[in-house]
């Protein structure tokens, strides 16, 4: 997941959804979790924003959001796929 959380000048970002468009937001990054893939969230997202995952180098605010699940974008048929556990 540190993949998705860019570093600019030592400041962590993710972009979310803002009405329809990307808007770049800066987070506070309580710790790295297992070597660097993840990291724990502290501070700037509340549970109800929407990020963007997967994105590329092109990536810039304003782009158009589209939402969709995880599963659609795993590939995944969620009449034959119960979950993990």
């Amino acid at each position: 997941m540190a993949l998705f959380f860019p570093r600019l000048l030592s400041v962590s970002y993710v972009y979310k959804d803002d009405n329809g468009v990307l808007k770049k937001q800066i987070v506070k990054v309580k710790e790295n979790v297992n070597g660097g893939a993840y990291v724990l969230v502290s501070g700037g997202l509340s549970m109800d924003d929407k990020i963007a995952f997967p994105y590329s180098k092109s990536i810039k605010e304003g782009m158009k959001t589209k939402e969709g699940s995880l599963d659609t974008f795993m590939g995944y048929d969620s009449t034959s796929y119960s979950g993990i556990g």
